[in-house]
């Protein structure tokens, strides 16, 4: 158990710790759970391979996506 705040922690503190992080976005989510025994156990091998598959296709379109906020800071439209 570590009582203080994790954020304020250095990378070998948070090593020291033990301390891990949910994944940082979906690419990396997927690619957690491509790896994983336990995920391809639960969902069985033809769900699973779908399941990473979709994720992947849901990734890729994000990445081609161009946000309100991206437009809004790169591109003057005034």
């Amino acid at each position: 158990m570590v009582d203080k705040n994790i954020f304020e922690l250095g990378s070998g503190e948070k090593l020291k710790h033990k301390i891990r992080f949910l994944p940082h976005d979906l690419k990396e989510a997927t690619e957690k759970a491509e790896k994983s025994r336990l995920v391809q156990e639960v969902l069985g091998d033809h769900i699973f391979e779908k399941f990473i598959e979709t994720k992947k296709l849901e990734w890729a379109r994000f990445m081609r996506s161009v946000t309100d906020w991206e437009l809004a800071e790169y591109i003057d439209l005034y």
